[in-house]
């Protein structure tokens, strides 16, 4: 049985050194977790983001052979609700 590596997609980021960032806006948190990210190894990866509803949409359809279980639907001066992992998404079509 080959070994296959895991990897992680991320796109949030809720804390930064101790500090609560949830209450600023997604946009910020977002390149927040790009600098973090930035020199990582493969295996640690910002997820894809977009405004463009029909990239969005091929995303989802086209996504789920990698893996992918939904999409995260936020305007980027969101801050992160109370509910933060409910809100906005969607689960793929079964």
């Amino acid at each position: 049985m080959a070994v296959r590596p895991a990897s992680m997609m991320l796109f949030d980021l809720l804390a930064d050194t101790g500090e609560d960032v949830t209450g600023r806006p997604l946009r910020e948190r977002r390149a927040r977790l790009a600098r973090l990210l930035a020199g990582a190894p493969a295996a640690l990866a910002l997820c894809p983001q977009t405004a463009d509803v029909d990239v969005a949409r091929l995303w989802f359809d086209e996504f789920g052979v990698t893996g992918a279980e939904g999409l995260v639907v936020d305007p980027e001066s969101s801050p992160t609700p109370p509910t933060a992992g409910r809100h906005g998404s969607q689960p793929r079509r079964g």
